[in-house]
């Protein structure tokens, strides 16, 4: 496998997941400013499956010898991601959802830019 279709496989499987999360962008935001727990747990349960299909993806393909190590590195930077989604989806009631909620930390896209630059893809 090349570099180049590499990265085009690496655009195919990154796809569904950013479409899934801007895609619940607008319905995230209106739950938010309502207030509406059940809402947004319900739409953090939706990206953290999309989360896991892209994680579960990226280890199902087979990577050039010299990409491997960094799609493994981008799996590993996504399991903050999947905490933080597998909490708020969990959450049985208000108080349990807005503790989840806090925890959230900076989403570090470090591994995915670093990853992106070795197939010659362009910075997102």
């Amino acid at each position: 496998m090349t570099l180049e279709e590499a990265g085009q496989q690496y655009l195919a499987i990154v796809q569904p997941v950013n479409d899934a999360i801007s895609g619940n962008a607008d319905a995230w935001d209106a739950a938010f400013n309502a207030n509406d727990w059940q809402t947004l747990s319900d739409l953090a349960a939706s990206n953290l499956a999309a989360e896991r299909t892209f994680t579960d993806a990226l280890l199902a393909a087979t990577w050039p010898e010299s990409i491997a190590p960094y799609v493994d590195a981008l799996v590993s930077s996504s399991t903050p991601d999947v905490v933080w989604y597998s909490g708020l989806a969990n959450a049985t009631d208000q108080d349990a959802f807005w503790n989840a909620f806090g925890t959230v930390g900076e989403f570090d896209r470090t591994a995915a830019q670093e990853l992106r630059i070795r197939l010659g893809l362009a910075k997102v």
